[in-house]
């Protein structure tokens, strides 16, 4: 059996135990943490086109500066769409951020 605890942010907001005997190694066991705390997070998913950004990849974090809001705030990519247009090449990023 594995016992860990997965955190995230301040931990202020804790979920159920889990216990499964599938769960054999402490990969799998820190992914299942990771997927309980985004199912349980309160996420809000916003759309953000961008300049080409061909590098980009889903799961990575990103600073977002709101020039509209006057803040910046933080979050995960969690979709990524390469569109080109007579304009010229672009992306749009979908980024799960905190429900605030």
């Amino acid at each position: 059996m594995i016992d860990i605890l997965v955190v995230r942010g301040l931990g202020e907001r804790p979920g159920s135990d889990i216990e499964n005997p599938a769960i054999s190694t402490v990969e799998v066991a820190l992914q299942r943490g990771r997927n309980e705390i985004d199912r349980h997070a309160g996420l809000q998913e916003v759309s953000i086109t961008s300049v080409a950004k061909p590098t980009a990849r889903l799961g990575i974090m990103v600073e977002v500066h709101d020039a509209l809001m006057g803040k910046s705030w933080r979050g995960k990519v969690s979709g990524i769409a390469h569109t080109f247009s007579a304009e010229g090449p672009y992306t749009e990023f979908t980024v799960e951020r905190e429900d605030l």
